[in-house]
C-alpha cells in the first residue's frame, strides 16, 4: 500500500515518512499534492508503531468466541 505523510493526522507518523525524503508528487491514496511518500512494499519504519496499536484490538469472531453474549448488541453485528 502507498500512502503519504498528509494520510495521517499523527504528527510522530507524518514525522516518520518525512524523514524518509521520499517526495512524489501525488499521493495515489488521498490524492494530494506535494507529498512524502510510504510504501509498505519498500519500508518497515512505521511496523513497530502500528503493531502496537493493532495489538489491543481483537477479531469480530475472537470476541465472539468468548464472549456469546456479543451478537446480542445490534450496533456490534456484521
Amino acid at each position: 500500500m502507498i500512502c503519504c505523510n498528509r494520510c495521517f493526522n499523527d504528527i510522530e507518523i507524518r514525522s516518520i515518512i518525512e524523514g524518509l525524503d521520499n517526495h512524489q508528487e501525488e499521493c495515489p491514496l488521498c490524492r494530494s499534492n506535494d507529498v512524502y511518500i510510504y510504501d509498505t512494499n519498500n519500508h518497515n519504519e512505521l511496523v513497530g508503531p502500528f503493531s502496537e496499536f493493532l495489538s489491543i484490538y481483537s477479531s469480530h469472531n475472537e470476541i465472539r468466541k468468548h464472549s456469546p453474549a456479543f451478537n446480542n448488541f445490534s450496533s456490534l453485528r456484521e
